[in-house]
């Protein structure tokens, strides 16, 4: 039986609720007297990232990058933002061609092939998932991606053979082992 994703839980702030209003209460104060202001925008979508506030975030860092910052110094949490508000297939055409600009980079496409697997993209995901791990094949990562990417589209065999991937690289890891054990069911 498929369980539905759960939403992303916002990041631990290590400001005090009060002090990230005040936070948040000056950048707004900022933007307002100099709305091209690019690194304030970038600070308070980090901020509302913090905050749970993933739409919103999504939004401040677009103006972010209309307004200067380079779409590389923003990629990662911006897609997130865009993914955690629901927004995949936007979180996959932003981080794409930043990949194929970077293409040895683990990290970019360990993280399309996720955004690719959100966005309903399984073939895609499963192939860059594939390249992921031949960038890093020491991570596990891309491994579990796979599997969650296999699974999506209905190939239990090769879910469990990478979720089986997974658990050799990562053996302590209990969720690795809650997903091969589902796949043997």
């Amino acid at each position: 039986m498929r369980q539905k994703p759960r939403p992303a839980k916002p990041a631990p702030s290590p400001l005090p609720q009060a002090d990230q209003a005040r936070l948040e209460e000056s950048l707004r104060a900022r933007l307002a007297e100099q709305p091209g202001n690019g690194a304030a925008w970038q600070q308070l979508a980090g901020l509302l990232t913090g905050s749970g506030r993933h739409a919103e975030a999504a939004d401040a860092f677009a103006k972010a990058l209309a307004h200067g910052v380079p779409v590389a110094a923003i990629c990662t949490p911006y897609a997130l933002a865009l993914s955690s508000a629901g927004r995949h297939a936007e979180a996959a055409e932003l981080v794409a061609p930043v990949q194929a600009r970077k293409p040895k980079e683990f990290a970019l496409a360990n993280l399309l092939g996720v955004m690719l697997k959100r966005a309903g993209r399984h073939d895609e995901a499963v192939a860059m998932l594939k390249a992921a791990q031949k960038l890093d094949p020491k991570s596990a990562s891309p491994w579990q991606n796979l599997g969650n990417a296999e699974e999506a589209r209905g190939n239990y065999a090769a879910a469990a053979e990478a979720f089986q991937g997974a658990v050799r690289l990562d053996p302590r890891n209990g969720e690795l082992w809650r997903l091969l054990g589902r796949m043997q069911r």
